[in-house]
């Protein structure tokens, strides 16, 4: 809900004086929170009122990405998602992305990442940058191939 603030009223005269519009907006933004976040994992719903912090790595990662995308957003991008989080819960949140991209074929999705097994299961476009030079764009395949990525990211001489 955090994420879909700026769509709420916050007036102080609103909150107070407008107590039965406000609990509306309240309770439309709650569901359509609580809605986004059943589509990642329906038990995380049940535990929306818990603080962050004590929820498992990727059930952290799952809201921040409903946080972004609770506005609606036509662009989302994910700097290392899978950072921090085991090879299951790594798989577990590709198989989330790949269902919300499903969900929303108009929302584009940028990634950064540096796991390839990520990369080549969840993209349909690869850029690569060598200290902020592209140099080398377009499937995975190809761009895995490409002896100029090679070099840049494994060393190969």
């Amino acid at each position: 809900m955090i994420g879909n603030h700026k769509r709420l009223s916050q007036g102080l005269w609103f909150n107070l004086m407008r107590r039965g519009a406000f609990k509306r907006e309240f309770e439309a933004s709650y569901l359509a929170a609580r809605a986004l976040v059943e589509v990642f994992e329906p038990q995380l719903a049940e535990r929306m009122f818990e603080p962050v912090a004590g929820l498992p790595m990727i059930d952290r990662r799952r809201i921040e990405i409903c946080r972004a995308l609770v506005n609606q957003p036509k662009l989302l991008l994910l700097d290392e998602p899978s950072a921090g989080m085991t090879h299951e819960e790594t798989t577990e949140l590709m198989d989330d992305i790949l269902q919300v991209r499903a969900r929303n074929r108009d929302l584009t999705i940028i990634i950064v990442e540096h796991e390839m097994g990520v990369i080549e299961r969840i993209t349909d476009r690869c850029v690569v940058l060598d200290f902020g030079r592209k140099i080398a764009d377009g499937p995975y395949r190809e761009v895995a191939a490409d002896r100029q990525v090679q070099e840049a990211y494994l060393g190969v001489a």
